[in-house]
């Protein structure tokens, strides 16, 4: 995220409005900070829970500004887009699976929305891709 300007006291917060980026029912709680790998790192994210296959959308209007589509890493295979603020929006852990398994195979039509590549504009609430369990998120 864009750092906060000088004269922009800490204990601000900045609300944006933007579309829920997950179509359908998902658990979440505000796990932010919380301990990771024995608090070796901290969590920099939201956990969304749902069912494999769900679709991810677009929280705004932006720009596809990062994808990555091998399963690497703690975030595994990823999506962001970024608005014309700057400010911007992560997708981890995306589907790598064949539907109905936890294959890791990473099909390519199954991780993505047709049209999804680095550079492509998207609108707030278009699907992106689908939500899976890549990185450490398996299971």
């Amino acid at each position: 995220m864009p750092e906060a300007a000088a004269d922009t006291a800490p204990d601000v917060q900045v609300v944006r409005p933007i579309a829920f980026p997950v179509l359908g029912s998902v658990n979440y709680g505000n796990d932010w900070g919380n301990c990771r790998d024995g608090c070796a790192r901290r969590h920099q994210g939201t956990d969304m829970i749902g069912v494999r296959m769900q679709p991810l959308l677009a929280a705004v209007d932006g720009t596809v500004t990062r994808i990555r589509y091998e399963n690497v890493g703690t975030a595994g295979t990823v999506i962001s887009i970024t608005g014309a603020d700057g400010w911007y929006y992560n997708y981890f852990h995306v589907n790598n699976d064949t539907p109905g398994t936890d294959d890791g195979l990473n099909p390519a039509e199954y991780r993505f929305a047709p049209g999804i590549v680095l550079g492509a504009r998207v609108t707030a609430g278009q699907t992106i891709g689908w939500m899976g369990d890549s990185g450490n998120a398996e299971g």
